[in-house]
């Protein structure tokens, strides 16, 4: 008996587009004079998450101009900074974001989790083998892979999830309190 098939059309799972431990150190380099200045002067964090609540994007450059002098080729919402990549019309973009999307952020809170992904960026920017595997993690979407890579670099007792995503990663952290989750990313967005 010659059953009829049906014709089945192949689901294919969304693609990470790739990218590089270049890419990804970059990015992190860009960063770190930022986030160590938020660890390091209480009154330039006063002053960045004031302006981070208050939406006002053009105090939030300059501030980070301050400190870092990479161009910033797109600065968004919560807050984020995309910088150029190789890749045409691609930004790898490096920022945090909260939720509920309405909070506010408190300079406590944003402090104790700029430090607590310190090292992380530290070792990303400095190891390039280390790079090297957290990018193959990312680019092959394999979010236990990556979490036994960083996990131990962040030490905090208010860290939620690691997830490769978006050819990139998301960090996020709970705060009981609160009931705020901070989420750091960083990850490849249209330019």
């Amino acid at each position: 008996m010659n059953k009829k098939r049906k014709h089945q059309v192949p689901v294919r799972k969304q693609q990470n587009e790739f990218i590089t431990p270049a890419i990804l150190r970059r990015t992190i380099r860009n960063m770190l004079p930022f986030y160590r200045e938020i660890v390091r002067n209480p009154a330039y964090s006063a002053a960045w998450v004031q302006a981070v609540n208050k939406i006002d994007f053009v105090q939030m450059e300059r501030l980070f101009q301050k400190v870092s002098h990479a161009p910033i080729a797109e600065l968004g919402s919560g807050y984020s900074f995309g910088f150029r990549t190789p890749m045409r019309d691609r930004l790898y973009v490096n920022g945090f974001f909260l939720d509920p999307a309405q909070s506010k952020y408190k300079v406590g809170e944003h402090l104790v989790v700029v430090q607590a992904i310190l090292p992380l960026y530290l070792r990303l920017a400095t190891d390039i083998p280390f790079a090297t595997r957290v990018t193959a993690a990312i680019n092959s979407g394999n979010t236990t892979r990556l979490n036994s890579l960083i996990r131990g670099l962040i030490r905090s007792r208010f860290l939620l999830t690691i997830r490769a995503q978006d050819s990139g990663f998301r960090i996020s952290f709970r705060f009981p309190i609160s009931r705020k989750i901070y989420t750091n990313y960083a990850l490849l967005g249209v330019g």
